[in-house]
């Protein structure tokens, strides 16, 4: 089958000042190629792996970025994404913990890369990470966390399916 079965582009016989191309598939082959349910399953159940929060939260991150192999954050973006809880007495959100980095570092970073190393066997990515702090400067508040993602087995395997099933749709 074909995989686009319409393209619409424009037509410049006819001068059309149009700047996108449109492309049509059937809703079943739409259905065969963005169906994430295994994927979804197995996030799910990789998740499940972890006591702390934070763990699955930097988990979800650095796998959403794994086939980079790096991923660069903003380090108070990070502690935004990490630690803003919902104050009872407000109702707003607020950050309100670990604003020293040590303390950051300790109680957040360390325990979630612990833990995510510790299931490495069951999920496919694990990370090291260091901070970039402005003006080449060496401590204080980070400017940016880095993280570096590295491939489990898991993974590799995974990638390996992944594109072994991108292949076969390009056969078709």
């Amino acid at each position: 089958i074909d995989v686009f079965p319409i393209i619409d582009v424009p037509d410049e016989t006819k001068k059309e000042r149009r700047n996108d191309i449109k492309l049509y598939m059937l809703p079943s082959t739409a259905k065969d190629l963005f169906t994430f349910d295994r994927y979804q399953k197995y996030l799910k159940d990789a998740l499940f792996q972890f006591t702390s929060g934070y763990a699955g939260r930097i988990y979800l991150l650095i796998n959403a970025h794994k086939y980079k192999g790096v991923f660069e954050i903003e380090y108070e973006r990070l502690r935004k994404l990490l630690l803003t809880t919902r104050d009872e007495k407000t109702n707003k959100y607020v950050v309100d913990k670990y604003k020293n980095v040590n303390d950051f570092k300790k109680r957040v970073l360390e325990p979630a890369k612990k833990q995510i190393a510790e299931v490495a066997d069951q999920i496919d990515c694990t990370f090291d990470y260091e901070f970039r702090y402005p003006d080449g400067k060496k401590c204080g508040t980070p400017e940016r966390v880095v993280f570096k993602i590295h491939l489990t087995e898991t993974g590799r395997i995974i990638n390996k399916h992944q594109m072994e099933a991108h292949d076969a749709i390009l056969q078709r």
